[in-house]
């Protein structure tokens, strides 16, 4: 007995479908042709030939092919003939390209060795393309001659009614597109390439009477099948007889829905709405994933097998859930792009939804607020760096614990024993504990700490105003509203506002721990610049912090209370220069400096020396010059050179004579004395009178000083400005 000659599930190639004594028939089920007429934006078959010469070099699937053999070896398909008669005249014109080398070295794959050279493609859907296909082979895709593609129409063997078929004159067009896109490929590379490289999974369909019925559910529109079209033939053949049609409507109406929101509400341009419906499905199957094991894979891989055997009404029942919460609530209509991934969804997303879907279908929509409250959990846990992290193990049992809950409230959860304490944090068991025993206020409290989870500094972690709130076990809610206001009063917007470095001076006053200090990486040390930054210098110093906030909440006025803290500051404290000197932290734009020995500290406008940065022992000793009393403004203008070897610059342009004010290390400083834009011979000879009063020396290019202290600088400057520069002139 001789067996199918294509099996179920089994990966095949052309050459395998296109051998021996196969005949592959379009049945008259089928459409026309069609893939050769173009629109107005799509040209099938030149982005189908560019898909396969671009990545000749890898192994390509067409996807499913379904079909069933009546006689044996004679396969009829029932979905892949648009895919399968583009392949077939691609290879027909590969074989015309090599002069039939094509054929003879590598596959018979254009007509039967029959006396009447039936092709190995044959179309039942009318006479005229059968005809036409086998002349088609015989006068054009074998013969010996030089035709052109724009030549067929004016040969013998073509015939008027030819003009009138809709899928011959589609094969013309594309036949022309074809000839167009392989002129420069290599044909029996290229050749090869689709008949053992290419290859597609198949699907026997059994009779022809299941045949025509996933044909007309199928609703072929004559483009390629996507993912999820594959999978619906199989899930409505996995139904129950009395349950097919309404499958199929059910199916359409789902893909419906995701195909209207298949552009999400972002830049997104999916054509199809297979991402979307197949992420929908996904997320079907990670919500009845049993195992974590199962679950982790298709995490890390976003592969999934879907269960056929799921009925109907529970997709659909998920189904409703979905449209609810991005739909028809403010839930997650904000979110409508995890309707349109480019793949799939993050972890981070599926953790934020997946639990509140399982929610829905365990306990209803009814409870607005109770749905509300699992999506804040969730959504606020998933801002914590810790949880975002341990995603990998931490989305299943966030899934799973919506099925342990013991009642509809979340706040319940405290009740549960087994819960991982990276999800019911030590916080999160404080809040629920307040909820629980503030019932008739635990509204305003929610609303309260909702609002302030979503601080860009807190990021979701609320445990500090919480225990600064609380004394004796006792929480005290005007208290916290109280903490939320300064601590937003002095945080605020993105923090970039120059009023925050008021805070951070008056912080320093604080004395806190390694505050400033290195975040990242080995070489900033930093007064706080990042959201991340804070975070970390709150959650160490929480104490000294709350107190800080304390004192601010008793005073009268916020920022007359900073700047007493700054005045009062005292002298001899680490730091105090930059809490009595604003300009030190103006300076540093990202709030970074950097040890330098012997130099000491460098404050850097950006996160590195390579940019623009002072030594900060040479920008104090600019800024005492620039409200110093000693030089003359109208004469000498004053600037600070923030470069390599940074330092004070004074320049009399009228003289054309410069100062360079550099500092050594040791407290001591240099400096140098130079002509600008002449030769160092210029400076030498000009500035040398000067130079023999003062006892500089010449060094390269420049007069140079001893190295000396602050007050000896200044002397020496001074009496460079008061000589009599008409010596120089």
């Amino acid at each position: 007995m001789e067996y199918n000659r294509l099996v179920t599930g089994e990966v095949c190639t052309l050459h395998k479908l296109f051998s021996k004594d196969n005949v592959v028939i379009i049945p008259d089920l089928q459409r026309d042709y069609c893939w050769g007429t173009k629109t107005i934006d799509k040209d099938l078959v030149r982005d189908f030939v560019r898909n396969i010469r671009d990545n000749n070099s890898s192994d390509l699937s067409l996807g499913l092919i379904y079909g069933y053999e009546a006689p044996i070896g004679h396969i009829q398909l029932c979905d892949g003939q648009q895919r399968i008669t583009t392949l077939f005249l691609i290879l027909g014109l590969i074989n015309k390209k090599t002069d039939n080398k094509f054929q003879d070295q590598l596959i018979s794959n254009f007509e039967l060795k029959k006396d009447d050279k039936d092709p190995y493609l044959q179309y039942s859907i009318r006479e005229s393309s059968l005809y036409f296909l086998s002349d088609l082979v015989c006068h054009f895709f074998i013969a010996k001659n030089d035709l052109k593609v724009s030549d067929i129409i004016s040969q013998p063997w073509y015939f008027k009614d030819y003009d009138l078929d809709p899928s011959i004159q589609s094969m013309l067009e594309a036949l022309i597109t074809i000839e167009e896109e392989i002129i420069d490929v290599d044909a029996l590379e290229f050749g090869d390439c689709i008949v053992n490289r290419l290859s597609f999974i198949y699907y026997d369909m059994g009779t022809r009477a299941n045949g025509e019925e996933t044909f007309v559910v199928i609703n072929t529109t004559g483009e390629p099948l996507t993912a999820t079209e594959n999978l619906k033939p199989l899930f409505i053949d996995a139904q129950e007889l009395e349950y097919k049609k309404i499958c199929s409507e059910k199916w359409e109406e789902w893909e419906t829905w995701f195909w209207k929101n298949r552009k999400g509400s972002g830049a997104k341009k999916n054509d199809t709405a297979d991402n979307g419906f197949r992420e929908f499905l996904r997320w079907i199957t990670l919500l009845n994933t049993k195992d974590s094991e199962s679950f982790k894979k298709i995490q890390e891989t976003g592969y999934f097998d879907f269960d056929l055997t799921i009925s109907y009404t529970d997709i659909d029942s998920y189904f409703i859930i979905v449209k609810f919460l991005f739909e028809e609530s403010t839930l997650f209509n904000t979110k409508l792009d995890w309707l349109a991934p480019k793949t799939y969804n993050t972890q981070i997303d599926w953790f934020k939804l997946l639990p509140v879907i399982e929610y829905i279908k365990k306990y209803g929509k009814e409870n607005l607020r109770n749905v509300l409250r699992v999506k804040t959990f969730f959504e606020n846990l998933s801002r914590i760096e810790n949880v975002s992290r341990a995603m990998g193990t931490l989305l299943f049992e966030a899934v799973h614990l919506i099925h342990n809950m013991p009642t509809n409230d979340i706040a319940e959860i405290v009740k549960l024993t087994k819960v991982s304490n990276q999800i019911l944090t030590a916080e999160e068991k404080t809040k629920f504990k307040i909820y629980l025993e503030n019932k008739e206020s635990r509204i305003k409290i929610e609303d309260t700490f909702w609002k302030t989870e979503k601080h860009n500094i807190l990021k979701g972690e609320i445990l500090a105003l919480i225990n600064w709130s609380t004394t004796n076990d006792e929480f005290d809610f005007d208290l916290f509203k109280e903490f939320d206001q300064v601590f937003c009063h002095l945080f605020r917007d993105t923090l970039k506002y120059p009023e925050l470095d008021v805070t951070r001076r008056a912080l320093l006053t604080r004395e806190l721990i390694d505050f400033p200090r290195v975040f990242k990486g080995k070489a900033n040390t930093s007064f706080c610049w990042e959201y991340s930054d804070w975070q970390v210098v709150i959650k160490d110093n929480e104490d000294k912090f709350g107190e800080f906030l304390k004192e601010l909440i008793d005073a009268s006025n916020i920022d007359s209370q900073l700047q007493k803290m700054i005045i009062e500051n005292d002298p001899n404290k680490q730091w105090d220069e930059f809490v009595k000197k604003p300009e030190l932290l103006e300076y540093c734009w990202k709030k970074n400096i950097q040890w330098h020995s012997p130099k000491g500290w460098f404050l850097l406008r950006g996160q590195t020396t390579s940019g623009s940065y002072a030594n900060l022992m040479s920008y104090r000793m600019y800024l005492d010059m620039k409200s110093a009393p000693f030089w003359d403004p109208s004469i000498w203008t004053l600037s600070y050179y923030e470069k390599e070897g940074s330092c004070t610059v004074f320049d009399n342009t009228g003289s054309n004579i410069a100062i360079d004010v550099i500092y050594c290390g040791n407290l001591k400083y240099k400096l140098d004395v130079f002509r600008r834009k002449l030769s160092s011979e210029n400076t030498k000879n000009d500035l040398s009178s000067l130079a023999a009063n003062l006892n500089l020396n010449w060094k390269e290019e420049r007069y140079v000083s001893d190295q000396i202290g602050t007050a000896n600088s200044i002397e020496l400057i001074t009496q460079i400005q008061q000589f009599d520069l008409s010596l120089v002139e």
